[in-house]
This record gives C-alpha cells, sequence and structure tokens, in this order.
C-alpha cells in the first residue's frame, strides 16, 4: 500500500499527458485509432446538443473519476496492473457517458419544447389569428433549436411564398404525428380563412395524449436506469464481500481468483456502457 500513491500520481501524470499531447499527434492513419476515436473526447460533438465539455472539465473530471477507481478497484484486486486497466477503460468511456447524458437530456427538452409549441399554435389558432402572425409568436416563445428551426420555417415562407411545401419541409425535421396534424390545420386555416373545428378537437385530443404518454416514458425510463444501476452496484459490492471475506480462508488460486474479478469490473464496465449506449440512442421516444 505504501506504493499505492506513487503510482496513483504516476498514472494520472501520463493520463493527463495522454489526453494533452497525444492529439497533437497524427494519429488518424491507423484505423482502429480512428474508430476509437469517434467514441472518444476528441471525435463526439458535443455542440450538436447544445453543451460544451472543455477539455479542462474533462481532465477535472478525470482526476477524481480515476483516483477513485483506481483505488476501489486495487483495495479489491490489489494488482497496480489490473487497477490500472480497468481505471485507462472508464476514463476513456467517461466522455461517451457525458455525451449520451447530453443527447438525453436535448432530447427531453426537444420534445417539451414541440408540445409547447403545438399547444400555443392551437390555442391562437382558436384566436383565429393569421398563420404567418402565430407562427412568428411561436418562434418568439420557442426555445433553441426549436426556435430556430421555425425561424428558418418562416424565412422558407417568405422566399418561396408557399405554406404547404415550407410545412413539409418542417416535417422532415419533425416528423411527429401531432405536427403533421397541426400543419393540417395551418393549412386550413391559410386556404379557407377558418379551421376544420373537428380537426382542431382531434389535434388537441392528440397532443393532449402525447404528453401524456412522453411524461409516462421518462418516468418508465429512469425507473429502470435507477433499477440497473441498484442492481450494478449490489452485483459489485456483494462480489466485493465475497472476495474480502472468503477468498483467502478457501485456500483458492489467487492469481487466478484476481483474474476472474478483473474480467468481472470489465464486464460491468462494458455492461454499462452498452446500457446507456441502448437506452439513449436506440430506445428512444416515438
Amino acid at each position: 500500500m505504501r506504493l499505492l500513491f506513487p503510482f496513483v500520481l504516476l498514472a494520472t501524470v501520463l493520463i493527463l499527458f495522454a489526453m494533452w499531447v497525444l492529439p497533437i499527434l497524427n494519429w488518424k492513419d491507423f484505423k482502429i485509432v480512428a474508430k476509437l476515436r469517434r467514441y472518444s473526447y476528441w471525435g463526439l460533438d458535443y455542440s450538436k446538443y447544445g453543451t460544451t465539455y472543455s477539455l479542462q472539465k474533462y481532465s477535472q473530471q478525470a482526476l477524481i473519476v480515476g483516483f477513485l477507481s483506481f483505488a476501489l478497484c486495487y483495495s479489491s484486486l490489489d494488482s497496480m496492473v489490473y487497477s490500472l486497466i480497468i481505471t485507462v477503460c472508464i476514463l476513456f468511456m467517461l466522455p461517451y457517458f457525458i455525451f449520451l447524458n447530453s443527447v438525453r437530456v436535448y432530447n427531453d427538452h426537444l420534445q417539451e419544447q414541440i408540445i409547447s409549441y403545438i399547444q400555443y399554435a392551437i390555442l391562437f389558432l382558436k384566436e383565429n389569428r393569421q398563420v404567418v402572425s402565430l407562427l412568428k409568436d411561436c418562434a418568439e416563445i420557442a426555445e433553441e433549436p426549436l426556435a430556430g428551426d421555425l425561424k428558418l420555417l418562416l424565412k422558407d415562407i417568405y422566399e418561396n411564398a408557399d405554406l404547404r411545401l415550407a410545412l413539409k419541409h418542417f416535417e422532415k425535421k419533425y416528423p411527429q404525428e401531432e405536427i403533421k396534424k397541426l400543419d393540417n390545420l395551418l393549412i386550413s386555416k391559410s386556404l379557407d380563412g377558418v379551421y376544420n373545428l373537428k380537426q382542431y378537437d382531434l389535434t388537441y385530443s392528440a397532443i393532449e395524449m402525447y404528453q401524456v404518454t412522453l411524461s409516462n416514458y421518462q418516468i418508465g425510463r429512469e425507473a429502470k436506469r435507477k433499477g440497473f444501476y441498484m442492481i450494478v452496484v449490489l452485483s459489485i459490492f456483494v462480489s466485493y464481500m465475497v472476495h474480502a471475506m472468503f477468498t483467502v480462508d478457501m485456500g483458492a488460486n489467487v492469481t487466478k481468483v484476481k483474474f476472474y474479478y478483473f474480467l468481472f469490473y470489465i464486464f460491468h464496465v462494458v455492461l454499462v456502457l452498452f446500457y446507456e449506449h441502448w437506452s439513449t440512442l436506440k430506445n428512444t421516444f416515438k
């Protein structure tokens, strides 16, 4: 244990060196490196989802997470090599976890903005507002990224003088059925000067159902995530206790046991990565 702190300090320096210096070198010619880079800090586009993740912040988090990971692994494995490998894997995947969280927050915010936009739009229709005026007010009320897309919609209407075509372009980015129903109301209002009352009631009911379904989906998703992480933590805790209490007493091959526990920890790290990837990018709200 006396060598633990110097070793952690050396590992930290090497990791920071890798984060700050290696990206300057030209590693793009290596295919494996290029594929790994896509999921590293330098291959992820956080700005696309309205967040920033500076290298300084990554370094600060890496120091804390790396030290805790190494200390926990070393306390159970009593192997610097295995502990360092696990810590490096965790630090490599840390930016991707941050990225997935940004995607999840962005998508939730966007869904809420869609609901808000439709609610305001049908409310303004009830007041017999003109379509262009209605869209202008919605663009002012909405938040990014929907506000920017509504402004592009208005620009498309002004440039082409074709509401139907502009709304079709808007639907390509927002293909939700509720958006399409609202667009039909707007087209009806633009062509006939009035909207279809029955169609209005159906759209109003649809957005209420959409809001309830979205809320249930988010509650269910978060409940599943909490349940998943409770199981992961409990699994690691139980394995740690078994290893600490019984391994030596059972006279087991310590080297082999260390290797099996190393594989056990690596499996859990990969499992968490795949779960977050699936729950964020695959199991999306539709």
